[in-house]
């Protein structure tokens, strides 16, 4: 008893501090209207300037990817010991006769052609260049150093383009006989390929043409400046590229290409497309809100300049929170866009909040009274609220995964910014406009209008305390003199008596089915709360939360397809899909990185080796044999041994070895890897294998690997499957080696692993900050109430997402991630006002929602507006953004406008009523608690009395 007491004082004391701050707040503004827009937008730019560092991050594996798996170290360590993977530009070419083999003389002429004119294309010099112009050779990845281009396709592989007379020497029947005995060593060339039953002919649809382009090490990309010389030589040779390849001026062949470019390409068009939806978005906030503050017909009555004020403050705190980002080093990537559009319902909901409370107050009071009266209530709401979604963000931006990381610090900051902005911004117009409606002024043509017909203005000015103006009360008439001294009530008390309210003006004027609307709102406190209704309500949502958390999360699907991350149409998924078509059994470089063996030590090599032949046979996981420059040397050596004598011989290991060794990696003529010759290799291509340490003689290995091919599935559990059985043979076969097995799409199974781990984390630890956080301001069994609403929220959202088929990517997992703070966002106006009620527990909850429920209903509308256009997005990631955000509003409003008051009318006689901390500070003499007016239904609109 005495923690709950002291508990209880605490809550108090926190609370009462936080609306004085903001009641004195409130009378800052109202004496410096002015001054205070102009600091706000100063600071708002100021804050801005941060975007001038800012840095975008278009790199997959390094925003999507955790930073603690063993497979993203691996992918790191490669690049730091080996160099970064090359960029890949790629063309695909097939008949457009469908009964036409591609592998037809004439067209495989053609293809050369083609091909010829890809390596002669000469592409102008970017600007900041060498001038002129520039050829492939100038920026290809070379097998080695002063090596030739790594061009690799079916003239490559055969010797074709090194023998041209050969093909054009050669008939029909002859180069089917050419590529049938070739055909499995070219399986990455040649697709859909088709024999006859005797396999004298051969049809094949597709041949696939690969040039490989030497990356520069990339860092983020800085948002204002171009990019770097060598960067930009690259994309533009890309861009020349595709052009070329997809010119129409083809002989009987179709083509299509992509580029290392493409997929930058696509994710700025995907990001370009939802610009004009974003801008649809804030024009149909700002008519929304233009409709719902004002308070009838224009042009004295709307409230469109206001409107436009809260959309203005929205942008400058998107922008602010954007700089602040930037400043801090938090990159941007292409879901960042998508905090524009939960900002925007976030920031409209705080500014419906402040305007329900203003017009809460007396109507007789001033502005100057009123505003601040305002500001002390709604700040205390805007404050938890805000504080709860920072809250959320934060502990969110501690999870693994850099994009969700950077999302939620900049969502985190905006969130900050906007709730700094709604006290101070948009306070200051609300004062502006409030003095214009007192004034009888038009809306945005403040120079027009009438009389004011305001009480006040017949009232006068009244002292409002220590700071305030200090004008007093006009001089009563002389109708109001007469009226005192015959004893009738005058004007100034009883203000109310002489105006009709706004709600009995709308009552006497409404049409009859406005009226049968406005008595079912009215009446849903009364029929949430009833007993029946209430249990009913408890149990349904209860139920949920099993339903979701047991019954749909295992049948979640992990990650979206590969075509979902670009927009509709997209040529890069079309490229990607046609390939899945035509060559079946996809495969991917497999390497087996070893590191700190002594390899002058025979059994060494022999273990290595062994290795190497167990996964050559791991069939279906392994597709092709590693090929190694230990097994390549060793025949060498064998080879020389058979025709050398034995004091010039190469030394199979001993003291020897390494220096013979690097005698041979420097010969770049080519050798036959075989007896029967079938593969060519060039030794010193090997040299981008090994990592050498130490000088002269005595340099050793330290680190090397060797190159394969395995099988990638299309299905996630079967890459996962894949990955593991690997992953377990080598671990099995190793003998004492320090080797492991890699492959790049080992980083993205491991991810899609562990991501269901992750988010159930992220939820468990953002529910209890931000539960914890609400003991500050809540009753402890309030805050239990709001945990079984958290619940629900989640439970339901995972429902959604396996009804809906919602994949569980990143953009599911930052949704989730901000479920918390959004859900309490709606719960918490109703939990507060339930705690400052009187009367037993299901009059409290009426009167919670009568007071705060209409401004609950309308923030989640604003919010809806807000993420409604997704839904035409131009991608299925910015529409799975769409699908969660709108289940996570839908469901949050249940939560605070049904579940909510139902739990507290059956069980909120254990949570003591608290007394209004905005009615004991603060508060002007001249205007008592008794005429400050409450709301009446659930619209927070209706004129108090």
């Amino acid at each position: 008893l005495m923690v709950t007491c002291a508990f209880d004082h605490l809550q108090n004391a926190v609370q009462l501090r936080i609306h004085s701050f903001f009641f004195h707040l409130g009378k800052l503004v109202v004496r410096r209207p002015s001054l205070t827009i102009l600091l706000s937008i100063v600071a708002s730019l100021l804050c801005a300037t941060g975007l001038l560092a800012g840095r975008w991050e278009g790199r997959f594996e390094y925003s999507y990817v955790p930073r603690e798996l063993a497979s993203f170290a691996s992918f790191e360590e490669q690049a730091a010991l080996y160099g970064v993977a090359p960029r890949v530009a790629e063309f695909k070419a097939e008949s457009l006769d469908a009964s036409e083999s591609i592998l037809t003389k004439d067209l495989l002429l053609e293809l050369l052609r083609i091909h010829d004119e890809v390596l002669d294309m000469e592409v102008p010099e970017p600007e900041g260049g060498k001038g002129g112009t520039f050829r492939y050779k100038d920026i290809c990845e070379r097998a080695y150093e002063d090596g030739p281009c790594a061009v690799t396709n079916l003239f490559t592989a055969t010797g074709l383009e090194d023998n041209r007379r050969k093909l054009k020497d050669m008939n029909q029947n002859q180069i089917d006989d050419f590529f049938r005995d070739k055909r499995d060593a070219l399986e990455v060339y040649l697709g859909s390929v088709k024999a006859d039953d005797d396999e004298e002919t051969i049809y094949v649809k597709v041949a696939r043409f690969f040039y490989l382009v030497a990356q520069v090490d990339q860092e983020p990309a800085p948002l204002f400046e171009g990019p770097d010389v060598e960067l930009a030589r690259r994309e533009a040779w890309e861009l020349a590229f595709i052009n070329l390849v997809t010119q129409d001026n083809r002989k009987g062949l179709q083509l299509i290409s992509i580029a290392g470019r493409s997929l930058d390409d696509e994710i700025a068009r995907n990001v370009g497309g939802s610009v004009p939806i974003m801008g649809a978005a804030i024009t149909s906030i700002l008519i929304y809100m233009s409709i719902l503050l004002g308070r009838g017909l224009p042009p004295a009555h709307s409230r469109l300049l206001l409107g436009v004020g809260a959309v203005v403050t929205i942008l400058f705190a998107e922008i602010a929170g954007f700089g602040l980002a930037a400043a801090f080093g938090v990159p941007l990537t292409d879901l960042s866009l998508m905090i524009v559009f939960i900002v925007v319902g976030v920031g409209v909901d705080d500014a419906i909040v402040l305007v329900g409370f203003l017009r809460a107050e007396d109507p007789s009071m001033p502005v100057e009274a009123r505003v601040p009266a305002a500001l002390g209530r709604a700040g205390s709401a805007i404050f938890l609220t805000s504080f709860t979604n920072l809250l959320a963000f934060l502990v969110a931006s501690l999870v693994d995964f850099p994009g969700v990381r950077w999302f939620c610090i900049c969502a985190g900051l905006v969130v900050f910014v906007l709730f700094i902005l709604t006290t101070t911004l948009f306070t200051a117009l609300l004062v502006f406009d409030e003095r214009r409606a007192v004034a009888a002024r038009w809306d945005c043509c403040a120079c027009c209008g009438g009389p004011c017909t305001s009480p006040w203005c017949k009232v006068g000015p009244v002292h409002i305390g220590k700071g305030g103006p200090e004008q007093q009360p006009a001089a009563p008439s002389p109708l109001a003199m007469k009226q005192a001294a015959e004893g009738a009530p005058s004007a100034v008390d009883a203000p109310r008596a002489s105006a009709p309210t706004a709600a009995a003006s709308d009552e006497r004027s409404s049409s009859p089915v406005a009226r049968q609307l406005r008595s079912i709102v009215s009446s849903y406190p009364r029929f949430v709360t009833n007993r029946v209704v209430a249990v009913i309500v408890v149990c349904l949502f209860v139920a949920v939360v099993p339903l979701g958390f047991v019954l749909a999360v295992p049948r979640f699907q992990i990650g979206v397809d590969f075509e979902d991350n670009f927009p509709d149409g997209s040529y890069l998924s079309a490229y990607y899909l046609h390939t899945d078509e035509h060559f079946a059994g996809l495969s991917d470089d497999a390497l087996l990185l070893f590191e700190d063996e002594d390899w002058s030590d025979e059994d060494v090599q022999d273990r290595a080796l062994a290795l190497v032949e167990v996964l050559d046979d791991f069939q279906p996981v392994v597709k092709n044999e590693f090929r190694s420059w230990l097994a390549d040397y060793l025949r060498y050596v064998d080879v020389q041994k058979d025709l050398g004598s034995n004091g010039t011989n190469p030394a199979r290991s001993g003291k020897k070895f390494y220096k013979d060794l690097r005698t041979w990696l420097k010969r770049d003529d080519p050798e036959c890897a075989n007896s029967k010759c079938s593969r060519l290799i060039v030794p010193k291509a090997y040299t981008r294998d090994i990592v050498w340490e130490g000088d002269g003689d005595d340099r050793r290995i330290v680190a090397t690997r060797f190159r394969g091919s395995i099988n990638v599935p299309d299905t996630l559990d079967g890459r996962f499957a894949t990955m593991t059985s690997a992953r377990a043979k080598v671990a099995e076969e190793k003998a004492g080696l320090n080797v492991e097995i890699y492959s790049y799409f080992f980083v993205f199974s491991d991810r899609d692993d562990m991501i269901t781990e992750l988010i159930f984390g992220t939820l468990a630890y953002a529910a209890a900050a931000v539960l914890g956080a609400l003991l500050l301001f809540l009753h402890v069994f309030t805050v239990l109430l709001i945990g079984v609403g958290i619940a629900a929220v989640d439970g339901g959202l995972f429902c959604v997402m396996w009804l809906w088929n919602v994949p569980l990517d990143v953009s599911a997992f930052i949704c989730l991630a901000i479920s918390i703070g959004l859900a309490v966002d709606y719960v918490v106006h109703v939990a507060h006002a339930f705690e400052h009620s009187s009367g037993d527990a299901r009059e409290r909850a009426q009167e919670g929602l009568r007071e705060i429920g209409g401004s609950v209903f309308k923030g989640g509308m604003s919010t809806f507006l807000g993420i409604v256009l997704l839904s035409a997005a131009p991608s299925e990631v910015f529409r799975i953004f769409f699908k969660m955000l709108f289940s996570t509003v839908v469901l949050a409003l249940f939560i605070g406008l049904a579940l909510f008051p139902a739990l507290a009318s059956l069980f909120g006689s254990i949570i003591p009523a608290k007394t209004k901390a905005a009615d004991s500070v603060g508060v002007p003499a001249a205007y008592p608690s008794s005429q400050r007016g409450t709301h009446t239904g659930l619209d927070p609109d209706a004129t108090p009395t």
